[in-house]
């Protein structure tokens, strides 16, 4: 087995050059470039003289053409998060081309450029994976409950139905776009301290309204499992909390008892009061912080990380998206010079089959697709109705449902 490995590595060492170049632009991520380029003197020559062209070509495989510009433009307003910048000025001279500046891929790209997005994306494809793992719990569920038939257990179909690691590419480019879009709405409308430098919900509105129906509605889904991940980390670190002000109440009272002062701290998000009314303020606000925060909540695994991805100078925020997504379908769509006629070149520019049986299936859409928390709405984003292709939603059993 060894020496084969030796044989294959020693063959692949001798093809030429222009070969080795050709394999490297096939790539579409960096850790992939990275174990080539250490396993191949060659390959590295080979990405030493084509640099920019190797990582421009990364950059498409991994994004394609449709997602690339909006994930560079994302990249581009990511310095409106620094609180010493002031970010209207440079978020409305965004925001008077959007959404044109977001519809052409260019054609190449600064190797440094291509490399911090790829970087970048490392995360964003880290949640990709995760929603699509979160989301197979709630499809497996869905079909226990509707598609079950005596030939064939629920737990035997329903592990057809979602792998994360076999997501079609439009699947896949649908979820990158509607997390790019999340980032870019946080890099936008974060909430400051400094209120002259904030959006009101109208103008963030205005905003979303540049979306298709069906672009918001994706939006809409990452928007679901983001909030229902931070609802999750919020409560493991409730459970944290009372653990420690259990023990800090004991420790409290030996020290009474030898007459030893010890100060009890309160961390106010987890009063009774807060968990009505701070709590699902605290989780909105979570939303704009960030694809990197984000991940850097979900992927925290030990009680250390957890208290490190937790934020506890809470400040209730003033502004949520939730404002701005009820006012969206308020905004008349205009045919303005900022909208972009789409000419369908990738399937991922017109919406999924599940975008249209919702059209065909609601007796009256426009106005039940208007709020951004109704039972019926919701539901269906939480599995994820616009990003699934044909396939999954025939095993879904959707297209014979009313």
């Amino acid at each position: 087995m060894a020496s084969s490995l030796v044989d294959d590595a020693g063959k692949f060492q001798l093809l030429p050059l222009e070969l080795h170049y050709h394999i490297l632009t096939h790539i579409s991520d960096l850790e992939a470039l990275q174990n080539v380029l250490r396993a191949s003197p060659i390959s590295f020559a080979a990405y030493r003289n084509s640099k920019k062209k190797i990582l421009y070509n990364i950059a498409i495989n991994a994004l394609g053409p449709v997602v690339l510009p909006v994930a560079l433009q994302t990249m581009g307003l990511k310095s409106c998060r620094k609180q010493y910048e002031r970010r209207r000025p440079k978020a409305l001279k965004f925001l008077e081309k959007f959404p044109g500046n977001c519809s052409k891929c260019p054609q190449e790209l600064d190797a440094d450029d291509s490399k911090a997005l790829l970087n970048f994306h490392r995360s964003v494809a880290y949640l990709i994976s995760d929603f699509a793992a979160s989301r197979s719990v709630i499809i497996k569920d869905c079909l226990e409950s509707s598609t079950t038939t005596p030939s064939e257990p629920a737990s035997a179909q329903s592990r057809s139905v979602l792998d994360p690691l076999t997501l079609s590419r439009a699947e896949y480019l649908r979820l990158a776009r509607g997390f790019y879009y999340l980032e870019m709405y946080g890099c936008l409308f974060h909430e400051r301290l400094a209120g002259s430098d904030n959006f009101t919900p109208q103008e963030q509105a205005h905003f979303l309204r540049n979306f298709s129906d069906w672009e918001l509605e994706e939006f809409l889904c990452i928007r679901s499992y983001c909030k229902d991940k931070i609802w999750d980390f919020l409560h493991e670190q409730e459970e944290i909390f009372i653990k420690d002000f259990l023990q800090e109440m004991m420790s409290s009272t030996r020290s009474a008892s030898t007459g030893v002062k010890s100060p009890m701290s309160i961390d106010l998000l987890f009063t009774k009061g807060a968990s009505i009314f701070e709590q699902p303020l605290w989780v909105e606000a979570r939303l704009t912080y960030g694809l990197l925060e984000l991940r850097r909540m979900f992927s925290a695994k030990t009680r250390d990380e957890r208290c490190d991805a937790f934020e506890r100078h809470y400040r209730t925020p003033r502004l949520v998206m939730r404002e701005a997504i009820d006012l969206v379908h308020s905004i008349p769509k205009t045919d303005n010079d900022n909208l972009v006629t789409k000419n369908a070149l990738s399937i991922i520019e017109t919406p999924n089959e599940g975008w249209s049986w919702t059209l065909r299936s609601m007796a009256s859409p426009r106005p039940a697709l208007n709020y951004s928390s109704t039972s019926v709405n919701e539901g269906m984003r939480r599995w994820g109705y616009v990003i699934w292709d044909h396939e999954r939603l025939s095993q879904l059993n959707i297209f014979n449902q009313e």
